[in-house]
């Protein structure tokens, strides 16, 4: 399902095997979650979230080096320096800049068929339902260049844009903020 949601990004790049281990990670850890939309038996939409983003990360390295590192191997040879700097950002440790504890949305997507028929809204809303906002506010990070539909999605489910800053390997991109 990933792969046919985000063609053309990096995650899709590190191929099929790297995306199974990195989504089991978020069942397997206890501070992360999957949740799938499934519509007539089959899994439509899903929605990965974390409260603790490198702890997650370093979880999912011990937990699924060998394979993972395979994975990273075999993109390597394709794009040597693209790899280097998306690895590096995985081993960043993760701070907000308000310092404030934050669930974070990792990923969202809908398989394309089924986009537009209100699946992403209904997991944003599963997502808002298992939040303890006198805790945590809920965060994401989105591409801030040719990422119209994405933005607008998370506006009209009441994301605030926070701040606009440079991943890096350079991007743009948006941080969005749900606070009840």
């Amino acid at each position: 399902m990933h792969m046919k949601s985000f063609k053309g990004f990096f995650l899709t790049f590190m191929g099929r095997g790297f995306i199974c281990r990195m989504y089991a990670s978020y069942v397997e850890d206890d501070n992360s979650f999957l949740l799938a939309a499934v519509e007539d038996g089959r899994a439509v939409g899903f929605a990965a979230c974390t409260m603790n983003a490198s702890g997650l990360y370093r979880f999912m390295i011990k937990r699924h080096f060998f394979p993972m590192l395979g994975c990273c191997a075999a993109a390597f040879f394709k794009k040597p320096g693209l790899v280097i700097k998306r690895i590096g950002r995985f081993m960043k440790k993760e701070t907000k800049p308000s310092g404030e504890p934050a669930l974070r949305l990792s990923s969202i997507g809908v398989l394309p068929a089924f986009q537009s028929r209100g699946i992403g809204t209904a997991l944003i809303k599963e997502i808002k339902s298992r939040t303890d906002f006198d805790r945590y506010y809920i965060s994401l990070d989105t591409d801030a260049v040719g990422n119209e539909k994405a933005t607008g999605f998370y506006e009209n489910n009441g994301f605030v844009r926070r701040r606009e800053f440079s991943a890096l390997e350079g991007r743009r991109m948006y941080e969005y903020i749900y606070k009840e």
